[in-house]
């Protein structure tokens, strides 16, 4: 989901073209006049933390303005959570992170895939594609990740956390919830 998130926001507010480095590739976005880079690691994701720091040292950012976006199993698919701060919950890949970093302060957002059905190992379900039911989902999931990522860098993560947490995009693609903010204005 991580990279999917990646994707969406590097087609949406791309402003230059992809950088190629050792240990990952990173996206330049332009939102409202506002510069972030995007990374996807090029490490296992169980090593993420060596193209994160390295990433960190190659750029005078803070891990604490860095926002980790990755699939989570413990929610269903169609939620998000955006947090400021934490423990890794389980997920390997942040755990590295954390550990490379030495602290836990360092924003998340946590996308939902649902946990694997019964006798599915949990690396083959979360590298397997959505079904087309679930495709639909995702994509509403990935828009409101962008505009929580454009609420992040153009205000801060408590408002993006007040705005988003809680949606569940399952109810809204039966009409019986909003789609959160509109963040188009």
């Amino acid at each position: 989901m991580g990279f999917e998130w990646v994707d969406h926001l590097f087609e949406t507010f791309s402003f230059g073209p992809i950088q190629h480095h050792r240990l990952y590739d990173l996206y330049p976005v332009r939102i409202e006049g506002r510069e972030g880079r995007l990374l996807k690691p090029l490490t296992y994701m169980n090593l993420s933390g060596n193209a994160v720091m390295t990433f960190l040292q190659d750029t005078p950012i803070a891990a604490e303005h860095l926002l980790v976006v990755y699939d989570d199993v413990s929610l269903p698919i169609g939620k998000m959570r955006l947090r400021q701060e934490g423990s890794h919950g389980g997920h390997n890949g942040l755990r590295h992170i954390l550990a490379c970093a030495g602290h836990t302060q360092i924003p998340r957002l946590r996308i939902g895939v649902g946990a694997p059905p019964d006798g599915v190992a949990l690396h083959d379900y979360v590298l397997a594609p959505f079904a087309p039911a679930e495709r639909e989902i995702v994509e509403k999931v990935l828009e409101n990740a962008a505009k929580a990522a454009r609420m992040l860098l153009l205000e801060n993560v408590q408002n993006a956390m007040a705005a988003f947490n809680g949606l569940d995009m399952r109810a809204d693609m039966q009409g019986e919830a909003a789609s959160g903010p509109d963040a188009s204005n």
